[in-house]
């Protein structure tokens, strides 16, 4: 008589490790969603067209003729503007709402770019997108949306305890503690950054695009 392994997914590790980090998941959908539809807007917007290649222009002259430590610079205050405003949204219950738009927003800047790059440059596009862009955007996007996560989950705390017969609760350990995530998240930032200046000023010299 054979022998039948049952497994309890309730308790699988693999479940645990998605009901903790369903936010961070929900927030790569978002931007995935962003990023499919910068890719196909491009194509068929010109005034998308001209902005995308206003942005790759900047993008190739300042990793073209600068040090590593000034594209180092660059690329942090390239990111920092999505960092700070999630990191914002995470003070106030309207968060909630904005949180998963900024994200979405940041995927959609990505798939207008990537989308320029392939629409015009095919393979070579493909190239510098595989060697020169996602490398760091993987690290960018994976900080965005554990900040997300913990900018949605403050929003959702101030907005329980705003709420008539809301829990009393000590804000001002709640609020350190969420400082202190952001900082160590944005490790990751600066992760991305030296890996796009890394990369570019090693690289960007062989695509003649």
């Amino acid at each position: 008589m054979k022998r039948t392994t049952v497994i309890n997914l309730r308790n699988s590790k693999f479940l645990n490790s998605v009901k903790g980090n369903y936010l961070v998941i929900i927030f790569a959908i978002v931007f995935i969603i962003g990023l499919t539809l910068g890719t196909f807007w491009v194509a068929k917007n010109s005034t998308i067209q001209n902005i995308a290649l206003e942005e790759f222009n900047v993008f190739k002259t300042v990793r073209q003729n600068n040090k590593i430590f000034k594209v180092f610079l660059i690329s942090i205050f390239d990111v920092l503007p999505f960092a700070l405003i999630v990191f914002l949204c995470g003070t106030s219950f309207i968060g909630i709402a904005l949180t998963p738009l900024v994200i979405c927003f940041f995927g959609f800047k990505f798939g207008v770019f990537s989308g320029f790059l392939y629409m015009n440059f095919m393979l070579k596009g493909i190239a510098f997108n595989a060697l020169l862009l996602i490398p760091t955007m993987l690290f960018c996007a994976i900080a965005l949306f554990i900040l997300g996560r913990n900018a949605f989950s403050f929003s959702l705390l101030l907005a329980r305890i705003s709420l008539p017969g809301g829990q009393a609760v000590n804000l001002y350990n709640f609020f350190q503690n969420y400082c202190k995530k952001f900082l160590l998240i944005f490790i990751l930032f600066i992760l991305s950054a030296i890996i796009d200046a890394v990369m570019s000023v090693s690289f960007i010299r062989f695509f003649d695009i």
